[in-house]
């Protein structure tokens, strides 16, 4: 929760901070590229399908703010675990804010920073979401996005 307090307050300060017509367009198609591959994971756990899921993702892998999953073959038993236990079917979610992560790498604890590192660099990407199911409303999470290039990858969440 920590983490949806801290992109909250810096959409604020950013949105302050830089004015629309001054965003480059590398930042604007970046940023796109980010929303596709969220979108796109979260379309993959809707479906609670642990193969399409894997092609959204990548390692190193940020796993709840706990450890970091190297390995494919485990980041994709993680997901089977997950799909066994809960049901995404009705998922429902908004992108509430993109932000760069060396906007809030700082504002993290030493450990936590250690991990984030460990998956991301300071120009890649936390994105804030709100998700719905029946069990769960207005939860919100943290994705990681990697990007490279014009390709962009989820590497990481914490509830």
């Amino acid at each position: 929760m920590r983490w949806a307090i801290l992109v909250l307050t810096l959409s604020v300060a950013t949105a302050a901070l830089v004015p629309s017509s001054k965003i480059r367009a590398a930042e604007v198609t970046s940023e796109q590229a980010v929303r596709s591959a969220v979108q796109t994971f979260l379309d993959a756990v809707r479906s609670q399908n642990s193969d399409a899921v894997m092609k959204t993702v990548d390692v190193p892998w940020f796993h709840m703010g706990e450890e970091i999953i190297k390995e494919r073959d485990q980041l994709k038993s993680e997901f089977d675990v997950l799909f066994r236990r809960r049901t995404f079917s009705d998922l429902r979610y908004e992108i509430v804010r993109i932000a760069p992560y060396e906007m809030i790498r700082d504002r993290t604890s030493a450990e936590e920073r250690r991990l984030l590192d460990a998956a991301i660099s300071p120009k890649d990407h936390v994105v804030l979401i709100s998700m719905d199911t029946q069990v769960n409303k207005n939860r919100k999470i943290v994705l990681l996005v990697r990007v490279a290039g014009e390709t962009a990858k989820v590497v990481g969440l914490k509830e």
